[in-house]
C-alpha cells in the first residue's frame, strides 16, 4: 500500500518537515538531487547528459543532480539554463545537439499556468529527441493534481518521485507522460492520517483467504446479475459475467433476464441458474412480484445491457426500498437514474455500490465530462458522501471511495478500452459483494480486473483483447495475487 498525495498535501508535508521538524530546506534539496543522480546512474550507467534547469526547487534539484553525475565515471554533463534561452541564442543552440539523457528540472508540481512561449517550444523540441528523458518529481508541464498537460509537458521515460507519489501521475494523461516511476524518500514527513492510497498484490491478498475444507457453497453466499435486453442482450457476455461472479469466489450465481430472452440464456452458462422477469419488446418491464423472488440474494448487480427505461428505474427503486443485501448499480441502471431522478439513492435499505464510467458519472452529476476529468477524485468522494454509496469511477485509473477513504486503482492496460470490460467488472464486483463489503469489493474487483487485462494483453496484444478474454484470465490473476 502506497500513499498518493495532492499538490497541496505535499506542500503541507514539506512545510511540516522544514518548520516543525527543523530539517533545513537546503538539506532536502541536496538529498533530492543526490537521489535523482543515483537513480540515473543505476538506470543508465553513463552518457552525454543535458541538465535542464529553471528557477525554483526543481531547478536546484537538477543542478545538484548534474554536479553529482559529473563526479561519476561515464557522464558528460552540459547545463541548459532555461531562463537564458529566451534571449540568448548560444544557450538555445545547446538543444540542437543530441544527448543520451535529458534531465528535466524545469517545472515542479506547483505549476499552475499554461506553458507557452519559448519554454513550450523547448519542451516540444525535447520531446522529439531520442535520448532518455528523466523528470525530477513530475514531468514539466504536467498538472500534479489532474494529470493533464498544461499546454505541453515532457514525455518522460522515467520520473523520479521525490518523497511521495502524486495524483497527477495516474489521472487522465498522467500515465502517458510519467513513464516508469521510481519513488525516493528524502525525509519528508507526512503527518496527516487520511490520504489517497494505491494497493499492491499483498494488500489484495487478504480478500482471498484459503478456504476451509469444512465448507459448502452456502458459506460463500450467492450473487445475482440482472440485465440484458433485445438491443444489448450480449447473451454470452452476460452469461460469462455470471461465471465471473463464481470465479470471484461466490458460492453460486444466478442470471435474471427478460422473459422473452430466457431461451437464449438458459443453459448458456451451466454453472449459473437462470431466472426471468416479465418483459415487453425484449426489455424488462416493472415486475414487482418477480422482484420479490430475488430479495433473498446476498448480492445483486443491476443494469448491464438492460436498456435505459422507466421500468428499470422502477426496478431500481423497488430494490432500494425493499432489498436488504448489497446492491451494485451499473450501466443502464445508472442511466435510468440520471434520466428519472438520482435522489432515490438517498433513502434506501441495501448498501449500494455504483460503477459508472466518466460519461455515466457526468450524467448523474449533470456536469460536462471535462469538468468531471478536472475534478475526478473530489467529485467521486463528494457523491459517495452525499448519497452514502461506494463509488467506483472507472477510467484509465479507477477511483474507489466511500466518501472518506479513497483508493486509486492503477492496475490495468489500454486493452481494457473495449465494450464489455465494464460489464465484466460488474460481474466480478457482484461476486465479491457476496462475501465482502462494498468498499472492499470495489477495490478488489478493480484491481483483479486490471491484472486480468494485463495478462490478456501480454498474451494477445493490446489491440486484440476483448471482454471475454479478460474473463478467461481472471482465475490466473486471482491465483497470482492470492497464491491459492
Amino acid at each position: 500500500m502506497k500513499r498518493v498525495l495532492s499538490v497541496s498535501e505535499m506542500r503541507l508535508a514539506e512545510d511540516y518537515t522544514i518548520n516543525t521538524l527543523g530539517i533545513p530546506h537546503e538539506v532536502l534539496v541536496e538529498r533530492a538531487g543526490e537521489e535523482v543522480a543515483k537513480t540515473v546512474a543505476d538506470k543508465y550507467f553513463g552518457g552525454r547528459t543535458l541538465i535542464m534547469f529553471y528557477k525554483g526547487n526543481n531547478g536546484k534539484d537538477a543542478l545538484i543532480c548534474g554536479k553529482k553525475l559529473s563526479e561519476m565515471h561515464g557522464f558528460t554533463i552540459t547545463y541548459l539554463d532555461i531562463k537564458k534561452c529566451e534571449k540568448n541564442p548560444f544557450e538555445r543552440r545547446k538543444l540542437d545537439k543530441n544527448y543520451d539523457i535529458y534531465i528535466d528540472g524545469i517545472f515542479g508540481t506547483g505549476l499552475n499556468r499554461e506553458v507557452d512561449g519559448y519554454i513550450k517550444k523547448i519542451i516540444d523540441k525535447v520531446n522529439t529527441k531520442t535520448g532518455k528523458k528523466v523528470s525530477i518529481d513530475i514531468p514539466s508541464g504536467l498538472s500534479g493534481d489532474s494529470g493533464k498537460p498544461q499546454g505541453t509537458a515532457i514525455k518522460a521515460d522515467l520520473t523520479v518521485a521525490i518523497g511521495e507519489l502524486k495524483t497527477g501521475y495516474y489521472l487522465n494523461d498522467g500515465k502517458d507522460y510519467t513513464g516508469e516511476i521510481i519513488l525516493k524518500d528524502i525525509g519528508i514527513a507526512v503527518f496527516s492520517e487520511r490520504h489517497i492510497e494505491t494497493y499492491e498484490d499483498e494488500d489484495i491478498r487478504e480478500f482471498f483467504p484459503k478456504r476451509k475444507n469444512n465448507s459448502n457453497k452456502g458459506d460463500y453466499k450467492d450473487a445475482l446479475l440482472l440485465g440484458g435486453s433485445g438491443e444489448f442482450f450480449g447473451a454470452e457476455l452476460l452469461a460469462k459475467n455470471g461465471l465471473t461472479a463464481l470465479l470471484a469466489g461466490a458460492g453460486y450465481a444466478k442470471l435474471c433476464v427478460p422473459e422473452e430472452l430466457f431461451p437464449l440464456y438458459a443453459g448458456l452458462c451451466p454453472e449459473c441458474t437462470t431466472h426471468f422477469l416479465k418483459s415487453k419488446n425484449k426489455s424488462f418491464t416493472y415486475d414487482e412480484e418477480g422482484l420479490k423472488g430475488i430479495l433473498k440474494s446476498s448480492a445483486i448487480g443491476v443494469g448491464m445491457g438492460a436498456k435505459k427505461s422507466e421500468d428499470i428505474y422502477k426496478t431500481v427503486r423497488f430494490l432500494l426500498n425493499n432489498y436488504e443485501g448489497k446492491l451494485l448499480l451499473d450501466a443502464d441502471a445508472l442511466n435510468s437514474l440520471s434520466e428519472y431522478g438520482v435522489e432515490i439513492l438517498k433513502d434506501k435499505k441495501p448498501s449500494v455500490i455504483i460503477t459508472p464510467h466518466v460519461k455515466e458519472f457526468s450524467r448523474l452529476l449533470g456536469k460536462d465530462v471535462p469538468y468531471v476529468l478536472d475534478n475526478f477524485v473530489s467529485l467521486a468522494k463528494e457523491f459517495a458522501k452525499e448519497y452514502n454509496v461506494v463509488v467506483v469511477l472507472k477510467s484509465c485509473t479507477t477511483v474507489i471511495t466511500d466518501g472518506e477513504r479513497v483508493i486509486l486503482n492503477i492496475t490495468g492496460t489500454p486493452a481494457l478500452a473495449k465494450g464489455g470490460s465494464g460489464d465484466v467488472l460488474s460481474g466480478l464486483i457482484t461476486g465479491l459483494l457476496a462475501r465482502l463489503n462494498g468498499f472492499e469489493a470495489g477495490v478488489c474487483g478493480s484491481y483483479v480486473l486490471g491484472k486480468a487485462g494485463e495478462i490478456a494483453a501480454k498474451n494477445m496484444g493490446e489491440n486484440s483483447v476483448v471482454a471475454s478474454s479478460v474473463c478467461d484470465n481472471i482465475p490466473k490473476a486471482i491465483k497470482i495475487i492470492s497464491g491459492n
